[in-house]
């Protein structure tokens, strides 16, 4: 039901990009609502990366709840949303979030860390910030530099390529 209440909004902002199962031991079927499916839990990290998608819907009833953390202890990674969704008549928590596509509910287990115009006004202080410590620190940071130039035969900076969240 969900997919094809997904597939019913596509004009409206949703789409489903890709259907994936970690249960690659032949138990889960190769097409549901003629979507076939992409893969296993690897496969979908993969693809949500290349694919920059925006949520990812685990549909593991609570009652399984070893698997439901294993799934999405390895959806961390990710720099997406993270919802389940709720069996019909359950106890919704309290303190989590709910929305609904359709008459399907959904909690959200995962809030992506930034985005919309939060990441415009962090980056916007961010760069004011900064400006400002090096115009204060300038005099302080020359001081360091002729230090080290006196007492060393390297360089004065010091360079290293390092990789951040979602390998980036």
């Amino acid at each position: 039901p969900l997919i094809a209440e997904i597939d019913a909004a596509r004009g409206h902002g949703r789409r489903l990009c890709g259907l994936f199962d970690p249960r690659m031991d032949g138990r889960a079927a190769d097409s549901v609502a003629g979507h076939h499916r992409m893969g296993d839990l690897d496969d979908l990290i993969e693809f949500a990366r290349l694919a920059r998608i925006d949520t990812v819907i685990v549909a593991l009833p609570q009652a399984s709840a070893g698997r439901l953390m294993a799934v999405v202890s390895r959806l961390f990674v990710l720099p997406v949303d993270i919802r389940r969704v709720a069996v019909p008549g359950e106890r919704l928590p309290r303190g989590r979030r709910v929305s609904r596509i359709g008459r399907t509910t959904l909690i959200e287990l995962h809030k992506r860390p930034i985005q919309g115009w939060q990441a415009i006004q962090k980056r916007a202080f961010d760069l004011v910030v900064a400006s400002l410590a090096i115009v204060a620190f300038t005099p302080l940071m020359l001081a360091c530099a002729v230090a080290v130039r006196l007492e060393s035969r390297g360089p004065i900076l010091f360079r290293q390529q390092r990789h951040g969240f979602n390998n980036r």
